[in-house]
C-alpha cells in the first residue's frame, strides 16, 4: 500500500512540475523567426498575443499531461502542433517546420495554385507560418510539445493563391 502511495506521489509531482508557465524567451524566438521567414515571403509580420499564448499553453499542458498529441478540435485559431527536442531554441524549431515543407511546396509547383489537400501533411506547417491573412500568434510549450496558434486562421481552402507567396 505504501509503495502505491509513493508511486502516486511521484506521478503527481511529475505532472505538476511539467506545467510550464509561458516561456517568454521561447515565445520571443518563435515570433522573431516567424517574422524573418514571413519577410522573406513578402508578408507582414505577426504580433505576439498574450491571450493566445495562454490558450496555446493550456493546450500544450493538456497534451503533455495526458500523453496525447492531437490538434484541438474546437479551436477558433489556426494551429501548428509539433514536437521539439529539449535543447532546441525557438528559432531552430520554426526553421525545422519551415525548411522541409517549403521545399516540398516548391518542388511540387504549388506556388500560385490551390495545392491538393491530400498532400496537406507535407506543407501545412509552412503555409500557416507564411499565411498572409494571419496577423497574431500565441505560443505554448510543455514537455517538448509546441503549440502555435494563429489569428485569423490560415490554410483555408480556396485562399492559398492570395495568402502563400514565394520568396521575394
Amino acid at each position: 500500500m505504501a509503495l502505491r502511495h509513493l508511486i502516486f506521489l511521484c506521478l503527481l509531482t511529475t505532472v505538476l512540475c511539467a506545467k510550464v508557465k509561458l516561456d517568454k524567451k521561447f515565445i520571443k524566438q518563435v515570433v522573431k523567426e516567424h517574422n524573418k521567414i514571413r519577410a522573406e515571403h513578402g508578408v507582414d509580420p505577426v504580433k505576439k498575443n498574450t491571450k493566445m499564448s495562454k490558450y496555446a499553453q493550456k493546450w500544450a499542458n493538456y497534451l503533455y499531461e495526458n500523453g496525447k498529441f492531437e490538434h484541438r478540435s474546437d479551436s477558433k485559431y489556426g494551429e501548428n502542433l509539433s514536437y521539439m527536442s529539449g535543447s532546441a531554441k525557438g528559432k531552430d524549431h520554426v526553421q525545422n517546420l519551415y525548411l522541409q515543407e517549403e521545399q516540398h511546396y516548391r518542388d511540387n509547383g504549388y506556388y500560385g495554385t490551390e495545392p491538393p489537400m491530400g498532400d496537406f501533411a507535407n506543407f501545412g506547417h509552412f503555409t500557416q507560418i507564411v499565411w498572409k491573412g494571419s496577423t497574431k500568434i500565441g505560443v505554448g510549450i510543455a514537455g517538448g510539445i509546441v503549440v502555435v496558434n494563429y489569428d485569423p486562421p490560415g490554410n483555408m481552402i480556396g485562399d492559398f493563391i492570395e495568402n502563400v507567396s514565394d520568396k521575394s
